[in-house]
C-alpha cells in the first residue's frame, strides 16, 4: 500500500475544493487515455479493458503503455 500522507499533495487533499480540482483533472486524464487507447486499439479496446487485461496478467505498467496495447 502506497503512504499518500507524505505526497506533495496531500495538503490539496485536505482541502475540499482542491480535491475536487484533483479528482476533475484525473478524470480528465482518463477520458483522454480512453480516447486515445481507442484510436490506437482501432476501436477494439478502451482505458477499462486495458486496466482489467493488466490487472488479470499481474502486470505492473511501465511509463509507457503504448508497447502493451
Amino acid at each position: 500500500m502506497i503512504d499518500l500522507s507524505k505526497a506533495p499533495h496531500a495538503d490539496m487533499m485536505r482541502t475540499p475544493l482542491k480535491r475536487e480540482v484533483i479528482r476533475s483533472k484525473a478524470m480528465l486524464l482518463a477520458l483522454l487515455m480512453d480516447i486515445r487507447i481507442t484510436k490506437l486499439t482501432g476501436g477494439k479496446k478502451g482505458l477499462r479493458e486495458v486496466i482489467v487485461q493488466l490487472n488479470a496478467m499481474g502486470i505492473t505498467p511501465p511509463d509507457s503503455l503504448e508497447d502493451r496495447i
